[in-house]
């Protein structure tokens, strides 16, 4: 979090002493804001955590909205939906930090950022299904299959 920035020094023509900070004073609000500042730690974790969540309605209505027919438009817009994901969670550890502190655990905001990002991923998955285009039938793997040897063989009649 930013701190408000500082006023602007005061011009003043005399010198005095500055006065000296009771010993006490400053630790105890410390001690007295560090609660509220980790719970605002730990709101900003879990918002950011739950931010994506508003898109995979959004994406799931453009996926629907597309069709499954084969065209370059839908196949390009896919595989946009594919990668966002992806990166996103490749990316998490950068967007959740670990506290320097250490009094702030990352981890399960970090989950969470991430299941929902899967989320979104298996509805581009499914979506890649319905279209044909993720090898799901064993006729689409025929290319590799090795050719069955023959039962008969027949040979010609002279």
């Amino acid at each position: 979090m930013h701190s408000p920035p500082r006023p602007p020094p005061c011009r003043q023509q005399h010198h005095h002493q500055p006065t000296q900070q009771l010993s006490g004073t400053a630790p105890d609000f410390a001690r007295r804001r560090d609660p509220e500042q980790l719970q605002r730690r730990r709101q900003a974790l879990w918002a950011q955590a739950t931010a994506p969540a508003k898109n995979v309605a959004l994406a799931a209505f453009m996926l629907y909205m597309m069709g499954n027919s084969l065209q370059i438009f839908s196949i390009i817009m896919t595989l946009g939906a594919l990668a966002a994901p992806l990166a996103a969670i490749w990316g998490s550890g950068a967007a959740f930090p670990r506290d320097p502190d250490g009094k702030v655990s990352p981890v399960l905001p970090r989950l969470l950022y991430c299941l929902v990002h899967g989320g979104q991923l298996a509805l581009v998955l499914h979506k890649l299904s319905a279209m044909g285009l993720l090898p799901t039938e064993p006729s689409d793997w025929l290319s590799w299959a090795p050719a069955p040897a023959p039962a008969h063989v027949a040979g010609g009649a002279l």
